[in-house]
């Protein structure tokens, strides 16, 4: 068991956890906050005073860890973006067990074995539910910061025009397909099926706004028509009755999938690009104030 040093401020017990040298500056620290005694006020004290002094030990306040708002959200958005539980850490694993009251595991292991070791699983099946108490203001900012629980619906509202076209066609390539556009405004994009076959389609994109581009290649890809395209194909055979419909059919099952891929990852992406643009700008802009 870690050492740990105990103390009392305005009658609530304030644990910290750490080597000797981690505990003794954090409670140096805490000694000097102005600390009210109402837990939702205090936890954002503390919470602040962890991220701006980086203090490398766990604090308990009243019993209930307070969550370094930089670390949790710096660590929750790389996994969002990888979207692999191989790479939870230690950190977010604790967060989503203790703060967020996930018990789908025995172990980290486990944990990422339950969710299909899909980080997106995660988020749609249990981060979108969770819920916080309103003392666990620490917690909470962290919700907000990364729309989860209570603000998961938050990420539908997020206006994806804050992208512009440059933005879409890396959105585009991080999807794992290819694009390019003609000085007509033609988007054409491409991706493969096997050594052989490379699937493309067009979009004609032209006065299009962000948006408009990006649920347009949704509906393409959600509206696909399997059962004609193999009609197509089979239509379009040589003599020699090659490709055979089997892998006509095969090939068709595959680019549906990739389709449904596709659209599922341009939307979730597109939103995140598009969040942390505005957020970007909501710093620069109190930058400025400041100045």
């Amino acid at each position: 068991m870690r050492n740990h040093i105990e103390i009392v401020k305005n009658n609530k017990k304030i644990k910290v956890f750490g080597n000797q040298a981690t505990i003794d500056r954090a409670i140096s620290l805490i000694e000097d906050l102005e600390l009210t005694g109402i837990e939702s006020k205090d936890r954002l004290i503390i919470q602040r005073c962890i991220d701006d002094n980086k203090i490398g030990a766990t604090i308990l306040y009243d019993g209930n860890t307070v969550y370094s708002f930089n670390k949790i959200v710096d660590k929750y958005k790389k996994l969002q973006k990888k979207n692999d539980l191989y790479y939870l850490s230690n950190d977010l694993y604790e967060f989503f067990m203790n703060a967020c009251g996930d018990i789908a595991h025995y172990d980290i292991t486990g944990y990422a074995y339950y969710y299909d070791n899909s980080f997106r699983k995660l988020e749609n099946t249990f981060l979108k539910n969770c819920r916080c108490n309103d003392r666990f203001s620490d917690v909470k900012r962290i919700f907000k910061k990364l729309q989860i629980g209570q603000y998961y619906e938050e990420r539908n509202k997020i206006d994806l025009n804050k992208l512009n076209k440059k933005d879409i066609k890396k959105l585009i390539e991080q999807c794992g397909w290819e694009v390019s556009i003609s000085n007509a405004d033609i988007w054409q994009l491409s991706v493969n099926i096997n050594p052989e076959i490379r699937f493309r389609f067009e979009l004609d994109a032209k006065s299009y706004t962000s948006s408009d581009i990006i649920f347009s290649l949704i509906k393409y890809c959600v509206k696909f028509d399997a059962d004609e395209y193999i009609e197509l194909l089979v239509n379009e055979r040589k003599d020699n009755n090659y490709p055979s419909v089997r892998s006509i059919v095969n090939n068709t099952d595959i680019i549906c999938s990739k389709m449904k891929q596709f659209a599922t990852d341009l939307v979730y992406y597109g939103r995140i690009a598009a969040q942390n643009l505005i957020e970007k700008e909501e710093v620069d802009l109190e930058i400025e104030m400041e100045r």
